[in-house]
């Protein structure tokens, strides 16, 4: 421990803060640095900078700026890992429980089992020489050492193998041999999922850039939706997975929802609602990895379905990310859950446009298990009726028809209800239906008379959130 001595928990944290303040400060200086170019083109200088700054990423000031925060958030995420992990044995320690090798301590992940790797990589190769048929049994096998490694060993293992050998690898489970055979869909989406869950980030990159597979599952596509594909890029992000901001009731708020390019209005609306009448429904529905992995749980037919989704979003080149950030959208400590729980339907639905136009009741039974209640809008009593679900503990939702067909909804005073679209139900006044937009919490709120709520809508839906 003498080599150690000087480094205490308390220093490291302070160190971790001053990366963090480092990659406040390039965030700043990055959107300084654009203002002024946009600024100096405008008033007649060369575009050359702008053309520079708005390619992909950035490759000019910008770009460094921002490829500086990002790595200095890198590295504080992991000080803080190992930290985290140096204060656990330090308290086992003191508890007279066992405790790691003292030269692990500031490991991410631990020593490595040479002898496991290798038996792990031999029925791997094993299912590369069976191309006739992988039974149930091969796989099993293969599953088995795969699920007995530790974080350290699963990277070693795929670090063994060549390119070729993992996209064979996972081509050959997922579609078996010449007789076919291979994973089933939930197995696929559990041999992903330990992948996922266990390896770092870069490790899964690579697994994207050699398997479509792979790729198509931790990024899920943009092709046909509403949003621009071309405009996006997948950008490694660190954040905080809930937040407890000023007024909030939990670490879920509806403000944290921020729909803008996809159009899953009524995924983002039932989000929102479930955060109003239950943020610790989506507390225990999202979790956090050790590897900075998040898991998400959904549910079909009433059985829960896990996603494993990586510290990646989609992102334009200036920064601007596909669906916004709660609390802090400027992205310096961006708070994740909403996010994170879009980009896990869009893995689990095979892509971002298989989540555009479905109803909120779909997604009530998916987050929560339950069944939804659906009510046609012309058929709602009165706003006692939409209140009563409310005051049961129950999140509700409004949808509305399109404008096309029904052009008094533009006309709305003192705000329009747009459509065909979905809103959170927030509460009643009097004979209005109160009503917040997933564009964002300044949007503000929406009143609606009730005969505009049956005239103008389509469906109040509702699932019991208690």
């Amino acid at each position: 421990m003498t080599g150690y001595v000087s480094i205490t928990p308390a220093r490291v944290r302070l160190l971790v803060k001053a990366l963090e303040d480092v990659g406040t400060a390039s965030d700043g200086l990055r959107t300084r640095v654009r203002d002024l170019i946009h600024q100096g083109t405008e008033a007649g200088g060369s575009p050359g900078p702008l053309l520079r700054e708005t390619m992909p990423f950035g490759s000019g000031a910008s770009g460094e700026l921002r490829g500086l925060a990002a790595d200095t958030r890198e590295s504080s995420q992991g000080y803080t890992r190992r930290v985290t992990r140096f204060e656990a044995m330090m308290k086992a320690a003191q508890e007279g429980k066992p405790a790691p090798d003292p030269q692990t301590w500031f490991n991410d992940m631990g020593p490595v089992d040479k002898a496991k790797v290798d038996a792990a990589l031999k029925e791997m190769r094993g299912v590369l020489d069976d191309w006739m048929l992988l039974s149930g049994d091969d796989i099993k096998k293969v599953m088995d050492k795969l699920n007995g490694l530790t974080p350290a060993e699963l990277e070693a293992v795929l670090g063994e193998l060549s390119d070729d050998e993992l996209k064979a690898f996972l081509d050959r489970m997922k579609d078996g041999g010449a007789l076919d055979g291979g994973l089933d869909e939930k197995g696929e989406r559990d041999l992903l999922n330990l992948f996922g869950s266990k390896v770092s980030l870069p490790v899964i990159q690579r697994m994207c850039r050699v398997s479509e597979w792979a790729g198509d599952y931790f990024r899920p596509s943009l092709k046909d939706t509403g949003a621009n594909a071309g405009g996006y890029k997948w950008d490694p992000i660190t954040g905080t997975l809930f937040a407890q901001g000023e007024g909030e009731a939990g670490g879920a708020d509806m403000t944290d929802v921020d729909q803008l390019a996809i159009g899953d209005c009524g995924l983002q609306a039932t989000l929102a609602a479930l955060a109003k009448q239950n943020p610790g429904l989506l507390e225990k529905m999202v979790t956090a990895n050790a590897n900075g992995s998040y898991t998400v749980t959904f549910y079909e037919d009433g059985k829960p379905v896990q996603i494993v989704v990586q510290p990646e979003v989609l992102r334009k080149a200036d920064g601007t990310p596909i669906t916004g950030f709660g609390d802090r959208p400027d992205g310096t400590s961006p708070e994740m859950w909403a996010v994170i729980v879009e980009k896990a339907a869009a893995q689990w639905r095979g892509g971002y446009a298989n989540i555009e136009g479905r109803w909120p009741g779909d997604w009530m039974e998916e987050f929560t298990g339950k069944d939804s209640e659906r009510t046609d809008a012309d058929d709602v009593g009165s706003t006692g009726d939409i209140q009563a679900k409310l005051d049961e503990g129950k999140a509700v939702t409004f949808s509305t028809k399109s404008p096309k067909d029904n052009p008094g909804m533009n006309d709305m005073k003192p705000k329009p209800l747009y459509g065909p679209h979905a809103y959170t139900v927030i509460g009643t006044d009097g004979d209005y239906v109160l009503l917040q937009n997933p564009w964002g919490s300044g949007e503000g709120v929406t009143r609606v008379h009730i005969d505009e709520l049956r005239k103008y809508g389509t469906k109040v839906e509702a699932v019991d959130v208690r």
